[in-house]
């Protein structure tokens, strides 16, 4: 009977169904958009894990901006906001004052499009050399923006598909080792 759910055309069949299955075994019946809301949910968990919190929410520190595979520590609120440092930030002192620390780690098969940002002193060529190393590592572009910052710094803005953590990591290397370049942090990890 439960088959049927995917099968009929009508909700006011499927509303027939589930009525008789339900009474029939006194369970209750997942319909399978509810299974695939589920599904996708499990899929969409951000590239943080956080011990100890029950359905964090996590936010980046701007003083040591932490970068997938950086080893990190986290300062959970009340509120279920976990602001996450670099294990050995200057500002961690601070944070400890008023909030718990928690056990935080990255997710090694997270697999999404994450926003790259490079500061970088701006010169020509500086967004082209980017873009053409970001293609070396087979990476998936979806956008790419550019902006002058002042003071001769540039930033440069990517939104990229990582395919796991150690993708992440090696774009971070590589982007590194480019003439001028300053910074790099992901701006929206997922999170």
């Amino acid at each position: 009977m439960r088959g049927w759910l995917n099968i009929v055309k009508t909700s006011k069949a499927r509303d027939k169904i589930r009525k008789y299955v339900q009474e029939k075994d006194k369970i209750p019946v997942i319909s399978k958009k509810y299974a695939e809301k589920k599904e996708t949910q499990k899929e969409k968990s951000g590239i943080l894990i956080a011990r100890g919190v029950k359905n964090p929410s996590f936010k980046l520190a701007q003083c040591c901006l932490p970068n997938p595979g950086d080893s990190v520590v986290g300062f959970a609120a009340k509120t279920g906001m976990v602001t996450v440092h670099k294990k050995n930030c200057n500002k961690i002192s601070d944070e400890k004052v008023s909030k718990k620390k928690i056990k935080i780690e990255w997710r090694q098969d997270y697999s999404d499009f994450i926003e790259l940002k490079v500061e970088a002193l701006d010169r020509i060529g500086l967004l082209a050399d980017v873009l053409n190393t970001i293609a070396s590592t087979g990476t998936n572009l979806q956008s790419a923006n550019a902006k002058i910052l002042g003071e001769g710094m540039a930033e440069c803005s990517f939104k990229v598909k990582i395919d796991d953590l150690d993708h992440a990591k090696d774009l971070i290397q590589r982007v590194g080792k480019l003439q001028g370049v300053k910074k790099i942090y992901f701006g929206n990890l997922g999170i």
